[in-house]
């Protein structure tokens, strides 16, 4: 059976007026181009308008910024700069926080900055809503070296008012986490400094627990 009668033609052959494969022709490029310069001033405007609004963060910048750019990122820059303050602003780093997790909700800085000024003092429980942030934060980053140090150590001196899942979550990350020798370093020295006794024993077991789980795996090797 011949190619003609069979249907099939050599890969070079093409249909008589059929086009090749497209190809970006010049107005793509421009296309991109224009993408590109675009993304870069939106990226140089914003980086501008977040420094602003942190060295102005009361200044009519900052409020219109807030209002003209509904982003994450100047409310989030708001919070921290209440939170800078001194006195600290609470109930402005809780407003702009909870503005940021309405734009943002996966935020997990945001979530745990919402747990801190649920209970900012650390003789403070932690409320229902302090709990909830916890959770969230958690299960979005279970084992996070960016978070795990701040996060562990409001915890552990909040232990009394933790909830269950919050203390799971808080002794998985440090299971993950233990393979790490600066982080050992780190949880051993602040077993010296939690003062809450509830949360000192919790570290004290867990890391008496890990490192005999640490030794028995050695020997087994």
């Amino acid at each position: 059976m011949g190619k003609q009668a069979s249907g099939l033609r050599s890969p070079d052959q093409t249909e008589p007026g059929a086009e090749g494969p497209q190809r970006s022709g010049p107005k793509g490029f421009k296309l991109k181009a224009a993408f590109c310069l675009a993304a870069s001033i939106f990226t140089v405007l914003l980086s501008a308008t977040l420094l602003w609004v942190r060295l102005q963060p009361t200044g009519p910048f900052a409020r219109a910024a807030a209002l003209i750019l509904p982003l994450p990122q100047v409310q989030g820059a708001l919070a921290d700069e209440a939170l800078a303050g001194q006195p600290p602003d609470f109930r402005k780093a809780l407003s702009a926080t909870r503005s940021e997790l309405d734009l943002a909700p996966m935020h997990v800085e945001a979530l745990l900055r919402l747990a801190y000024l649920e209970a900012p003092a650390a003789d403070a429980p932690l409320t229902p809503a302090a709990n909830a942030a916890l959770i969230e934060a958690f299960r979005l980053a279970p084992a996070d070296a960016k978070f795990a140090s701040w996060r562990l150590n409001f915890i552990l001196e909040r232990w009394d008012s933790a909830v269950p899942a919050v203390r799971a979550y808080a002794m998985s990350e440090m299971d993950v986490l233990w393979r790490e020798a600066a982080f050992r370093r780190t949880m051993r020295k602040r077993l010296l400094s939690v003062a809450n006794p509830a949360g000192q024993m919790a570290l004290s077991l867990r890391i008496q627990g890990l490192d005999h789980r640490m030794s028995a795996a050695g020997r087994d090797r």
